[in-house]
């Protein structure tokens, strides 16, 4: 088999065959890159019957994705353009993050017809879409915005199916970087935050195939939904759905979602397709998925294999490479790169090799079969592209190899695998099945959780990678502050320590904060408390409220608060945040301190000044008052420390004592007319030396910075 391809120098771009349909990529950096990318392309654009654009932007910024879109209808004016923002793009056989990825589509023989659909009753956008429809469509594609702004998609597919069952549909839902916030389309000019874009493909020699990639494996016995509303599954075989996750799962699955959700997804079966439903949060005794399902849908629990997926994925390579086909769009999951991770680009290597491939991870793919069409999680789907007439399905299966995983994996998921090994095997032998295949099924999953242990660690990497990018911003740090030092040194691989600051206009918010113990459960802590504090700032720098730190602290309880006992936490519950917090004035220098068990300290003018907070944390607490406020206005220059207790909790030394806050505020005292690269060296050699070969105690934060 030969491999025909063509590769431009100097520019970011990669093409394939002569084929009839024509594609190439290009991951835009500026106009001047755009521009030399039209012109090597204009002689294939020009003899053209119709060119499509897709965009997917790992960028957010609404102005640079607008800056694009104008320059693409500059330089392509006769083109189509659309796409979307994703959590990641597919760029031949690579995965990028946060690039801006443009694929040039030339058709000979085709036209390209595109429609925006708003948000309305879902008959509605159904009948819209198919009204569009004529006789020689050959396939639609869907950019949707879903998860910001809620539509069932999964009925509008269903519906659409019912009316032109024969024409593929394929595309995906707007993502962004996990935040699940804001996402957006594109269609032309215009970037919409709500509904869907929809390109309708006519020709007369067109042919557009369909196919998808899953890879993972049922387990255990058959669950039915009994009660449930939209994506929110109540009862589960008339039992609360919470409880047969935790008799399945095991009871510490309550504290691991959304990580759990996506090794350990829901799995159903319809019209011969297996599709997955993420699990992504608890509320009381309910279970939230990712999209929604049936009353009465059958489901059982899975896990993934990247081996297998790998090797699907070349299988599905030398299907389509004898068939010609010219072109590839893929469209894959979020969910699928975070458990696949560096293997996301060997399965898309091995797709590479029969045509130009481009795409991006979505949160959620839409897929189509002869017998309906699916809204898909944890799955990469794929549209194969040819005006060769002569490019059609063979007769003939793909035959999956058997599956092998990888070894290594933290206790928590260990447990949650072995409690599902042993609630299979306990089932199995109330019903009276075959206890000697049932013995088979526990040796080999006993295999498998020996397997699974280095893939535990490396998802905790990307958790640890996914919060940095959430809670910590030391770009943002360094434009507010000149001069300043973050010595930051989590217990583990996930912290529950971490600072917020926002730049709202004439005043700077800026916080440190402890969350609830450390590692995973501190982290989820934070990132929620950084997602309410970035609600608070937005209110503020709008002007509809103006706070100062107490009131700023306050707010921030009542919605801690609210959302923990939302998820049935107790009232008398610790979980929350020690921190503390400054407002600080621009323009007359005033600043505004509260704090929740947490001080700081201020040195100026040869004097150290301790604000210290109030001995109340974030969250709930027995004899609950409103959080002072102390507004201090500063005359001349001032360094302030604010840190976490992790520092002064560590224990060392040579009786095997803690630090001390005492210690801490010396540390400070002795050094602070050092430059702050200097005083962080200070802290991180104490520390190191006290600590000596003691295990650390707690995730360390202090912050430094001159004002």
């Amino acid at each position: 088999m030969i491999f025909t391809r063509i590769q431009s120098l100097n520019l970011s771009v990669c093409a394939v065959n002569l084929s009839t349909v024509k594609s190439f990529n290009h991951l835009y950096k500026d106009e001047n890159s755009l521009d030399k990318f039209s012109a090597f392309h204009k002689k294939e654009i020009s003899a053209a019957e119709d060119v499509l654009i897709t965009l997917y932007s790992g960028q957010l910024d609404v102005n640079r994705n607008q800056k694009v879109l104008d320059e693409l209808r500059k330089y392509f004016p006769s083109a189509t353009v659309t796409g979307a923002t994703t959590a990641g793009e597919i760029y031949g056989k690579s995965v990028k993050k946060e690039e801006i990825l443009i694929t040039l589509h030339i058709f000979k023989a085709t036209k390209i017809q595109q429609q925006y659909i708003s948000n309305k009753p879902i008959d509605e956008m159904a009948s819209e879409i198919t009204s569009l429809v004529k006789e020689n469509t050959k396939g639609i594609l869907i950019f949707a915005v879903t998860v910001s702004d809620y539509f069932d998609i999964e009925m509008l597919l269903e519906l659409t199916y019912g009316s032109i069952p024969k024409i593929p549909v394929f595309g995906g839902s707007a993502a962004e970087n996990g935040t699940f916030t804001k996402q957006f389309c594109f269609l032309g000019k215009e970037i919409y935050d709500s509904g869907l874009t929809m390109i309708t493909f006519e020709s007369d020699v067109l042919n557009i195939q369909t196919d998808y990639s899953f890879n993972w494996m049922p387990v255990g016995r058959e669950f039915t939904i009994t009660e449930v509303e939209n994506n929110i599954v109540k009862t589960i075989d008339h039992k609360p759905a919470v409880q047969v996750i935790k008799e399945n799962l095991g009871s510490d699955s309550m504290s691991l979602l959304p990580s759990l959700g996506l090794e350990f997804p829901f799995v159903f079966k319809r019209r011969g397709t297996l599709i997955a439903r993420v699990m992504l949060s608890f509320d009381g005794d309910n279970v939230v998925l990712a999209a929604p399902v049936e009353k009465g849908a059958v489901f059982q629990f899975s896990f993934g294999s990247r081996k297998n997926a790998i090797e699907y994925s070349l299988q599905l390579s030398e299907k389509y490479a004898e068939l010609n086909f010219e072109s590839i769009m893929a469209f894959s999951c979020v969910a699928r790169l975070s458990f696949l991770q560096s293997d996301a680009q060997k399965e898309l290597s091995n797709l590479s090799e029969s045509a130009n491939i481009s795409g991006f991870f979505t949160y959620g793919e839409i897929y189509h079969s002869e017998k309906a069409n699916y809204y898909l999680n944890e799955t990469l789907t794929l549209a194969f592209f040819s005006e060769n007439m002569n490019a059609s399905l063979p007769d003939m299966p793909i035959v999956k190899k058997e599956k092998t995983i990888k070894r290594n994996q933290e206790d928590a998921r260990l447990k949650i695998l072995t409690h599902l090994v042993s609630k299979v095997t306990n089932d199995l032998e109330d019903k009276n099945i075959e206890l000697r295949k049932s013995n088979d099924t526990l040796r080999e999953y006993s295999n498998m959780i020996d397997e699974r242990n280095g893939e535990i660690s490396q998802s905790l990497r990307y958790a640890s990678k996914l919060q940095n990018s959430i809670v910590f911003q030391d770009d943002g740090f360094s434009k507010a502050f000149d001069d300043h030092f973050i010595f930051f040194k989590p217990k583990e691989q996930v912290s529950g320590d971490f600072y917020f600051l926002r730049d709202i206009g004439d005043k700077i918010v800026l916080a440190v904060a402890d969350g609830t113990g450390h590692g995973v459960p501190g982290a989820f802590i934070s990132i929620l408390g950084v997602q309410i504090m970035h609600a608070i700032t937005r209110k503020m720098k709008s002007g509809r409220v103006e706070l100062n730190a107490g009131d700023f602290l306050n707010s921030l309880r009542e919605k801690m608060k609210r959302i923990l006992e939302r998820n049935q936490i107790s009232k008398f519950s610790t979980d929350g945040l020690d921190i503390s917090l400054l407002i600080i004035d621009k323009k007359t220098r005033q600043i505004d301190f509260s704090g929740a068990n947490q001080s700081i300290i201020i040195y100026t003018n040869d004097e150290m000044i301790q604000l210290k907070g109030d001995r109340m944390p974030i969250g709930a607490f027995v004899q609950e008052t409103s959080f002072s406020n102390t507004s201090l206005l500063l005359e001349g220059e001032a360094k302030v420390f604010m840190y976490t207790d992790g520092f002064a909790d560590q224990f060392g030394g040579e009786n095997g004592k803690k630090i001390n806050s005492l210690k801490l505020r010396n540390l400070i005292k002795d050094h602070s007319s050092l430059p702050f690269d200097d005083i962080k060296e200070k802290f991180e050699n104490y520390f190191q030396d006290w600590k000596g070969d003691w295990e650390q105690t707690d995730d360390v934060l202090i912050l430094g910075y001159n004002l």
